[in-house]
């Protein structure tokens, strides 16, 4: 057995030693470094009078103006603010306080550290220039940039991603403001940067989506300060770290390789400000770097759910909340479907717009035309994406990021599914960063739409963000049926259990129809096991007439038809809102909200192998009826349509009658 620790290799554990003490080295020649730079970068202070941003106070305040009911929206938010209080991602409505708290509590803490990223100088900024009277949220522009240089001087040490974030949120303020706010307002704000600036350089990450944000904000910094001592090195390390991690987190199919939707949205919409920035300062990304950009964008069009937020893959949430990462990840894929689907281009939002400064989306961008097709790979998630929204996703592929799997889950082959106007089958999402319990059960094998074994997570999960081993899937076969598709995967998380296990399942997709899935599941081995099949139904939807052979869906005038087999007994029940003897039966929306949500639960011990399959059909007519007689692997609707299907060996052969 090869040696691992914590997910490593004993390579990526040696690489990992080697980068603490490169960090350590680093730490000290940056500081010397700073203490060599420090009086120049005085002079510097005293002298600038204008930085460089995306965007022209000119330029933004046109795109903020151009729509009286975006300008509406502006003026609300930015009240909100002026109210003293801001919506913090996992915490609600917060009122705004840049006081350290003096506390151990770790909720707490990190509730500060969300605030302190200044995500809430925003709508003041964008009020300030749209406003007729914009004095009053220039104002407390001026206050809170004062405030933060005030403690940020007597406090830290500084989390270097949240100074990565502060570096834009202040960048954007201190230039799109700059004949709105005082000089030395204006010189608070600058030195603030530059502190987080020189942080971020000495303790920027080995690698992850931090590593992205840090080398944005040391990008935007070396852009932006032209003149001062370090502004080419932060340029130059900047530009550096953007093309390596594009290279390296992303794959090239266009999938960041954490494999979690809010991180590819959020580093998608990162790499696009390098771009961005990148075009202002007249510099320039490789080809391969805007293609990959292009593919990133696709991706995150096909994650849209039927209700305009996204399918939560891995550590995600549905994206769908008021903040600036979530309005940024829903332009980015509103920047997708205008490259998958170019005549379908209508009115780009205000928010795409201000994350393209104004450019247009084919500015020197090179475009890959594959967007448009139904079936996409990305990442291993299988994407079908049909008939106005209509998707089914399949995760086959591995648990995430080698070596820093920190945002991955234990889902190995699990799938959601949607109506073309509906969520249907879901994954619950990632829960909380604080809440140990919670975040226990969001990355659990058993808050997905997959099987668990012997009560094992097919990828191991430690603490809260700790893993082991990774389940690896492999997709064996896709095709194409008379009328839908068929896709057959199998992964090895079980494969460590004293009686090995492996665990194949075949989707059977009729696309013809408003809703039909065939869920095939086969689990080979020796011996006794428990196995245990998820469905998670979105939280708007109701169970009834339970039976042994199915049950029915219900919401609005929506009906759809369950039914299942096993060649051994199953006990089904319909968990809701359950918090013991373990969590089950819960989705988040959005991270720190739990919402009660019907799972069902299917469960056999018995000898190994066994088959079990289920399907889910939905009609106009509601006297239409499918039957599913597992024996003989048929289902069939009315006498219209019958499919068929047997395994051979890893592939599921499947005809249609």
């Amino acid at each position: 057995m090869s040696f691992r620790f914590r997910g490593k290799s004993l390579q990526q554990a040696i690489s990992a030693l080697q980068w603490r003490i490169n960090l350590l080295t680093r730490k000290l020649r940056v500081s010397w470094i700073r203490r060599q730079c420090a009086g120049q970068e005085n002079d510097w202070l005293k002298t600038v009078d204008a930085v460089l941003f995306t965007m022209t106070p000119e330029e933004a305040r046109k795109i903020l103006k151009e729509n009286d009911q975006d300008q509406d929206n502006i003026l609300a938010d930015a009240d909100d603010v002026l109210s003293g209080v801001f919506q913090v991602p996992q915490f609600g409505r917060c009122p705004i306080n840049l006081d350290t708290p003096d506390t151990k509590n770790r909720e707490a803490n990190y509730q500060y550290r969300m605030l302190a990223r200044l995500d809430f100088l925003r709508p003041l900024v964008r009020a300030a220039l749209a406003a007729g009277d914009p004095a009053e949220f220039a104002a407390e522009v001026e206050a809170h940039i004062s405030k933060w240089w005030q403690v940020r001087q007597k406090s830290g040490p500084w989390d270097s991603v949240d100074e990565s974030i502060r570096i834009l949120n202040l960048l954007e303020a201190v230039v799109l403001l700059r004949d709105q706010i005082k000089r030395d307002v204006f010189l608070d704000g600058l030195r603030s940067i530059l502190a987080a600036a020189w942080t971020v350089q000495a303790n920027r990450a080995y690698t992850g989506n931090h590593l992205i944000y840090e080398g944005l904000a040391l990008f935007y910094a070396g852009c932006s300060f032209k003149g001062h001592p370090q502004a080419e090195k932060w340029r130059t390390l900047g530009a550096t770290i953007m093309r390596q991690t594009m290279h390296t987190q992303v794959f090239n199919d266009g999938f960041n390789a954490e494999l979690s939707t809010s991180y590819h949205l959020i580093t998608g919409t990162n790499f696009i400000k390098a771009w961005a920035i990148a075009r202002k300062a007249g510099q320039q990304f490789p080809g391969w770097f805007s293609l990959k950009l292009t593919q990133m964008a696709i991706v995150a069009y096909k994650l849209l759910d039927p209700e305009g937020t996204f399918f939560p893959f891995g550590d995600s949430d549905r994206m769908g909340g008021p903040g600036r990462e979530e309005r940024e990840a829903r332009a980015f894929a509103e920047l997708g479907m205008t490259i998958a689907h170019p005549s379908k281009n209508a009115r780009t939002s205000l928010e795409l717009r201000m994350l393209l400064a104004g450019m247009d989306s084919g500015s020197n961008m090179a475009f890959d035309h594959t967007g448009g097709k139904s079936h996409i790979s990305a990442g291993g998630y299988q994407i079908l994406r049909y008939q106005h929204g209509k998707t089914l996703v399949f995760d086959t592929g591995s648990f995430g990021l080698s070596g820093v799997s920190h945002h991955g889950h234990a889902d190995t082959l699990s799938l959601v599914a949607n109506l073309r106007d509906s969520r249907f089958l879901v994954d619950p999402g990632g829960f909380s960063y604080v809440d140990s319990d919670a975040r226990q059960y969001a990355r659990s094998t058993a808050a997905h739409n997959t099987i668990r074994v012997d009560g094992q997570n097919s990828s191991e999960i430690i603490g809260d963000f700790g893993f082991g081993r990774g389940a690896n899937g492999v997709l064996t076969d896709v095709k194409e049926i008379f009328g839908g598709v068929v896709l057959t995967a199998e992964h090895d998380g079980y494969s460590d259990l004293p009686q090995p296990v492996t665990h194949r399942r075949a989707l059977i997709w009729m696309i013809e129809h408003p809703f039909f899935l065939i869920v095939v599941d086969q689990l080979s081995g020796k011996g006794s096991h428990l196995a245990e099949v998820f469905f998670h139904v979105d939280y708007d939807w109701i169970p009834d007439g339970l039976g042994e052979e199915g049950l029915i869906w219900m919401k609005e005038q929506h009906l759809v038809q369950h039914q299942y087999w096993s060649d051994q007994h199953l006990v089904i029940r319909i968990a809701t809102g359950e918090k013991e003897p373990e969590w089950q039966g819960w989705v988040a929306p959005a991270y720190g909200e739990f919402v009660a949500a019907p799972v069902i639960v299917q469960q056999t011990e018995a000898e190994f192998p066994v088959n079990i399959v289920n399907a889910f059909y939905k009609s106009e007519n509601p006297e239409v009826v499918m039957t599913l007689d597992g024996n003989i692997n048929s289902v069939k609707i009315n006498d219209t349509q019958e499919i068929n299907w047997r395994w051979d060996y890893d592939r599921l052969n499947v005809t249609v009658r």
